[in-house]
């Protein structure tokens, strides 16, 4: 353990040489100026009580807040900032409707898929949202109710519906609980100061949907389309089906500015975050952790995937992860890898961050042109090197197979060693293995 807090102490010393410490600061500048330029009036705040939400634990407060993002997406083309507050509170959520059975309320009305078995819609919209802050304080929780249905289930008996084999993607059986913060074709949103409990434990979970385990909706916080301009920052996204951070974007623009900042995704099901397409994601000071360690686990199980695909999203480049921890997932601390053969993964840095792996290797990573500085492992790597300016390029990085060294209530369980790793990590790395570098 004392030497996971030297090496920790001693990189962080350090980083100013490397310029990694002014990134932050650069970023978040970048943001607020955008911000800024983009509404030049004075800001509007709304609290989401004034759209009836009571934040006791008692009442379902779901059509509050479909009420005030239908007030949000309205203001979409205003040219100043507009402020949706979520005062200390605990904001039960979440329903679904049968097949074709719009749900009402009042005045409002949400149509459902002609396709699907149970629909839970999007609690927060932001679609083709500009200027939007969502913003909590300590204590401000959104959670989903019990009883909700996820996975295949047949629309008739309500039961659970156990397929005889995979992949099954018949959408009649599915059933889905929802996004709870969607961000679509927006740009200049912050959201901050909130935590969003998925509460998988409390729904009634049925057989399995899609390739491996149940891959419906079932998310946090997902950003998709063409955004920009994007900071989450003191989110806490937990116990969702799928995802507690999902990304999809379509952009290709240098400028496509997307946060992530002091947040942290735990026990979900499938990802802690799902990064599918996009440009310039900048992740600092968050934790990923706990995924397929709850009530459900569905492939891969990682902290963080980063998998470009061809349906909806784009290639994944220059992501920045700096500060961060990726420790205790059941598969991979970070898997990086592509399904789609018109797409890439590449140009990723990783400084100062911190993998673990219990169960799987802490690294599986092919993207190319990518690099690691300054960063702990602990467990194995999966990582094809390649060559020049493909390689994935380890500097001054610490590992190690030792299993004292993790915090006690984080036991190792190795199922691989690190194996010719001579081949790939420069000699100003530090190894610490008890099995012996370069054995297989």
């Amino acid at each position: 353990m004392k030497k996971l807090i030297l090496f920790l102490w001693y990189f962080s010393s350090i980083s100013w040489a490397f310029g990694q410490a002014d990134i932050l600061q650069s970023s978040i500048q970048q943001f607020n100026h955008i911000c800024k330029q983009a509404a030049k009036q004075k800001s509007v705040r709304k609290s989401i009580r004034e759209f009836g939400a009571k934040g006791d634990g008692k009442t379902n407060d779901t059509w509050a807040f479909i009420r005030a993002s239908n007030y949000l997406k309205a203001l979409k083309n205003s040219n100043y900032r507009v402020e949706l507050f979520i005062p200390k509170g605990i904001y039960l959520i979440g329903m679904q409707a049968k097949r074709d059975n719009p749900l009402k309320h009042e005045d409002l009305v949400i149509q459902t898929p002609s396709y699907e078995a149970f629909y839970g819609p999007i609690l927060i919209d932001l679609n083709g949202c500009q200027n939007i802050s969502i913003v909590g304080e300590e204590g401000s929780k959104i959670k989903y109710v019990n009883g909700l249905k996820f996975g295949s289930f047949d629309a008739k008996t309500g039961k659970p519906y156990f397929p005889e084999k995979l992949p099954f993607n018949n959408s009649y059986y599915a059933a889905s609980i929802g996004v709870l913060l969607f961000i679509h074709n927006a740009k200049n949103i912050e959201v901050r100061n909130l935590e969003l409990d998925g509460n998988i434990q409390g729904a009634e979970i049925g057989g399995n949907w899609g390739d491996l385990g149940i891959q419906l909706g079932h998310i946090g916080t997902y950003i998709s389309g063409i955004c920009d301009n994007i900071l989450v920052q003191n989110v806490h996204c937990h116990h969702f089906g799928l995802d507690g951070f999902a990304i999809r974007s379509k952009d290709t623009m240098n400028n496509s500015l997307k946060i992530i900042l002091n947040c942290k995704s735990s026990w979900n099901g499938r990802q802690g975050l799902s990064w599918t397409g996009g440009n310039n994601l900048r992740c600092f000071k968050t934790t990923f952790s706990e995924t397929g360690q709850s009530t459900l686990a569905t492939a891969p199980g990682a902290g963080l995937d980063i998998e470009p695909e061809s349906e909806g999203g784009s290639s994944c480049v220059n992501g920045y992860f700096e500060s961060c921890i990726f420790q205790n997932n059941k598969s991979f601390g970070i898997l990086a890898t592509s399904t789609a053969p018109d797409r890439i993964s590449r140009g990723h840095v990783f400084t100062q961050c911190v993998l673990i792996g219990t169960q799987s290797p802490a690294l599986k990573s092919p993207a190319s042109h990518s690099r690691f500085d300054q960063c702990y492992f602990l467990g194995a790597l999966i990582t094809p090197n390649g060559r020049g300016l493909d390689a994935l390029v380890f500097n001054q990085c610490y590992f190690t197979d030792v299993p004292e060294l993790l915090v006690k209530q984080l036991p190792i369980t190795l199922r691989q060693k690190i194996t010719k790793i001579d081949s790939y990590v420069p000699p100003y790395c530090l190894l610490d293995l008890s099995w012996g570098k370069g054995s297989t």
